[in-house]
């Protein structure tokens, strides 16, 4: 109880949102890979119409969690490859009707601030991340961050909290200069003989030490989440973009032979017409 009291609104606001980070990087996922000639649509993708563009998306790879959807596509027009990141609007979206009801009314009547939240619906302006790769780089961070200079931080900081490592370790380096400043405060108690003066700074020190080794476990999370989801994703494409890029330049010279046969006929009849 005396850790509880001690415990600062910002703190527990801290260890909420690593909690719900670590939730994230180590949800499990339902991966599935595709093959391109089989020509799965991308879920929730939607093209606009366009007349210039001869074949429609393919899906390579989906993977799917309680927080979202990843799905790796390709476009033939464009000749890239893109990540579709589709965040879901609360952990119970794949639940029934009746169950989200039961969980929203345990919300209400929940006191509990950590109850509460876990059972929170959580409405986000950007429910989806499009990142399209240019170039024949693998994917990877690099490619990632690059484009992801283009768009909404916190969208994709919600889509691949993994990438977001730097506020993190900026964290851990503030608590061990704080721990250190403790650590010399109580031994100048201890040498002046003021040992009850340390009951509280030893309290605050625990808690530093839980969250400085909280932060290493959710670093090494989000390290071995982006090692295990982006090689994924990179060994998908890489083990079928020569093919791919084969059977579409094919069938682009063959739509467009089919296309110059048709107008030359075109105009063949309306030769014959005069």
């Amino acid at each position: 109880m005396a850790d509880e009291r001690l415990e600062t609104d910002s703190g527990r606001q801290r260890r909420l949102e690593y909690q719900e980070e670590l939730d994230k990087v180590t949800a499990a996922r339902h991966i599935r890979t595709e093959h391109f000639s089989s020509h799965v649509k991308l879920e929730g993708y939607y093209e606009s119409p366009n007349p210039s563009y001869m074949f429609q998306c393919d899906r390579l790879m989906k993977a799917e969690s309680m927080f979202g959807r990843l799905q790796l596509g390709y476009h033939p027009a464009r000749r890239r490859s893109f990540l579709f990141v589709h965040l879901k609007s609360s952990r119970y979206d794949t639940v029934s009707g009746r169950t989200q009801r039961e969980l929203k009314e345990y919300q209400l009547n929940s006191r509990r601030r950590s109850q509460s939240r876990a059972f929170a619906a959580k409405s986000r302006g950007e429910s989806a991340v499009l990142i399209e790769k240019a170039g024949g780089r693998p994917w990877g961070e690099k490619v990632i961050r690059a484009q992801g200079r283009r768009m909404n931080a916190g969208a994709l900081e919600n889509a691949m909290p993994f990438l977001f490592r730097d506020k993190n370790r900026k964290r851990l380096a503030e608590l061990r200069v704080e721990g250190r400043q403790l650590q010399d405060e109580i031994q100048l108690n201890v040498n002046e003989g003021r040992f009850q003066d340390n009951i509280i700074l030893r309290q605050q020190q625990t808690q530093k030490h839980t969250e400085e080794n909280f932060l290493n476990h959710l670093i090494s999370c989000k390290e071995a989440a982006s090692r295990n989801l982006l090689g994924t994703v990179s060994r998908v494409f890489e083990n079928q973009k020569h093919e791919m890029f084969a059977y579409y330049k094919n069938r682009l010279k063959e739509e467009r032979s089919e296309q110059e046969t048709a107008a030359d006929a075109g105009e063949d009849e309306a030769d014959q017409a005069k």
